[in-house]
């Protein structure tokens, strides 16, 4: 995707670069006129738009053909056409060729600009971060481990727009993903250094808006290495129709390693484990966390640090939505904690211990199929006759585990052109990552569901 001035840009790289090779556009004049005209373009998108990594090869393209026009004024006759060697227009016209041709490949396929879909309702989104100590629990993840666990909470809500409001970083600003980048692998790094020109609806620093004396709560939990502004998109949706979503960082979790205050970072991933046991062990310190973040929601409401809380969250009517292992954190939070009255699983195998008589409150399943589904190397489903031992037997657990926290209020939304990491940002990001398909109707459809689940048992209203 490309914005108004930079493609203004790319029009003017072509007309210098074509205009040399082809030997039109040779008058000195002409060219000056282009090249200022260039120059107010990328003064323009410089002021407008932002300079963009993305862009470097057109950036090199209006550099070169700068230079050319500067030493053409720089001679005695700068009037005189003069037609270029064959050999420089076949070497400058190929050089400028490739790198046109890298600008939109870059642009468009490797780091395309994530943007977040309009939200639909009638709200503007604000967001604000909480850092929370549990002294109750060590850090084992640390290196060394420490005796406490911190958290690092980002909040979206229903804002009032104030002059001069600012948009937040879509992920974080821009010195700590340079700092945050160093530590990560090559994709990741490239990967993070275009969240900062992605394109969405969040504002930093405004009121709380004050249509609603108090708005329902829900709070977010996200996948296995996924960081909660990944689902920007699902949570403008329901912020934008009045809610509060509090995103749960769980730290040494995700492949963006956890900031915290200072820029200190929680360094060292960890890594999914591949037997049932080790895994109940690891789900039960993010359903930890997410229990230590309700006491202090609550406590948020009673005073917050900040004055934007205080009595402006509804406790009694507090949900919860989750992906992947996120989405089995919030069967195992709904199972231990009553005050959660209504909750989304998005895609997730139902993990931690087995819930075999349902839950007490409204739970939704909303997966791309109503089963698990093994594929072969190709990503062709292999039939159920052929499926070895070891996924029959998976397939029997999740169905166990699936059946029994779906028994009492469980509803299962199936969409069948979803893929696991469709429930997410994912799908907005640079195909050349291959993640997860952009499909527009898709992503409305899963922030639908969304609302109006939650629109129907917790605010007990229409979307």
């Amino acid at each position: 995707m490309m914005k108004i001035f930079e493609i203004g840009l790319f029009i003017i790289s072509c007309l210098l670069v074509y205009g040399y090779v082809f030997g039109f556009w040779m008058q000195t004049k002409k060219r000056v006129v282009v090249g200022i005209l260039g120059l107010a373009l990328l003064l323009s998108h410089a002021v407008l738009e932002g300079f963009r990594f993305q862009l470097i090869p057109l950036y090199l393209v209006l550099a070169l053909f700068g230079v050319e026009i500067a030493i053409r004024l720089m001679k005695k006759n700068p009037d005189l056409p003069v037609k270029p060697s064959f050999w420089k227009r076949v070497v400058a016209g190929s050089i400028s060729t490739f790198l046109l041709a890298a600008t939109l490949m870059v642009s468009f396929y490797f780091y395309s600009v994530v943007k977040i879909p309009e939200p639909t309702g009638p709200y503007a989104v604000g967001v604000t971060n909480y850092h929370w100590i549990d002294n109750s629990r060590e850090e084992m993840y640390a290196d060394p481990p420490v005796d406490h666990r911190e958290l690092m909470i980002r909040v979206w809500y229903p804002a009032e727009l104030t002059d001069g409001a600012k948009k937040a970083p879509y992920a974080l600003d821009s010195e700590t993903t340079s700092i945050v980048a160093n530590k990560l692998s090559l994709d990741n790094r490239w990967l993070l250094k275009s969240f900062l020109q992605a394109e969405h609806h969040t504002y930093t620093d405004v009121p709380l808006a004050d249509n609603l004396d108090q708005y329902p709560v829900l709070i977010l939990s996200p996948g296995f290495g996924f960081s909660p502004y990944m689902y920007t998109s699902q949570i403008e949706a329901l912020v934008s129709h009045g809610y509060i979503v509090f995103g749960i960082d769980h730290p040494y979790h995700a492949e963006i390693p956890t900031v915290f205050p200072e820029r200190r970072m929680a360094e060292g991933e960890m890594v999914l484990s591949e037997e049932n046991e080790e895994i109940d062990e690891q789900i039960m310190v993010w359903v930890e966390d997410i229990l230590f973040s309700i006491d202090k929601i609550n406590e948020l409401n009673g005073h917050d640090p900040q004055g934007l809380m205080t009595g402006r969250l509804d406790i009694s009517r507090m949900g919860m939505f989750g992906h992947s292992f996120g989405g089995a954190v919030t069967a195992q939070v709904m199972d231990l904690e009553p005050q959660i009255i209504a909750g989304v699983n998005m895609d997730g195998f139902f993990y931690g211990p087995v819930i075999e008589e349902g839950l007490a409150h409204p739970f939704m399943l909303l997966t791309g199929s109503d089963e698990m589904i093994l594929n072969d190397e190709e990503g062709n489903p292999v039939p159920k006759e052929e499926y070895p031992q070891w996924a029959k037997d998976f397939v029997e657990d999740e169905k166990r585990r699936r059946e029994g926290a779906m028994k009492n209020n469980g509803v299962t939304v199936v969409l069948e052109e979803a893929d696991h990491l469709s429930f997410s940002d994912v799908m907005l990001y640079p195909s050349y990552f291959g993640l997860a398909e952009y499909d527009a109707a898709l992503l409305e459809k899963i922030n639908q569901n969304l609302l109006e689940f939650f629109h129907k048992h917790m605010k007990d209203v229409s979307p």
